[in-house]
């Protein structure tokens, strides 16, 4: 199954989607920051990553920005209480956006379809790549 980054600097928050998170099936890694996130990326192959805009030390943006830079495959579904603060240079780098407060089914919703077009982009991509002859 999929492993899954969430960046939240709520506790709480990272504990609950965890949970949701493991009870379908996924491999979770969490992080306060974002420096710690874009470690835990480095290290870790990441299908996915939940982000939180608001963040101590380097804003969503930044860390979007840089994970985006490192890995542009993998999909970033963003997750917030505060939409009216997010710009929208962040909303154009990442694949969905969903609102804190929202149901659980709306954030699993999202993160299925970034993996379904992430996989689907991947697929096309192999398909379109020229095989090399080893011969």
């Amino acid at each position: 199954m999929a492993t899954i980054l969430c960046i939240d600097d709520q506790a709480a928050g990272l504990a609950i989607r965890r949970e949701l998170l493991q009870s379908k099936g996924y491999d979770v890694l969490i992080a306060s920051d974002g420096p710690s996130a874009i470690a835990l990326a480095r290290q870790h192959s990441v299908d996915l990553v939940i982000l939180d805009y608001r963040l101590p030390g380097m804003d969503g943006e930044e860390v979007a920005s840089i994970l985006k830079a490192e890995n542009p495959a993998c999909p970033i579904v963003l997750l917030t209480g505060y939409p009216g603060e997010v710009p929208q240079r962040l909303t154009a780098i990442v694949d969905a956006f969903v609102e804190k407060g929202n149901s659980a089914t709306v954030l699993l919703a999202a993160v299925e379809k970034a993996l379904t077009a992430s996989r689907m982009r991947r697929a096309q991509s192999a398909r379109l790549t020229p095989k090399r002859d080893t011969a």
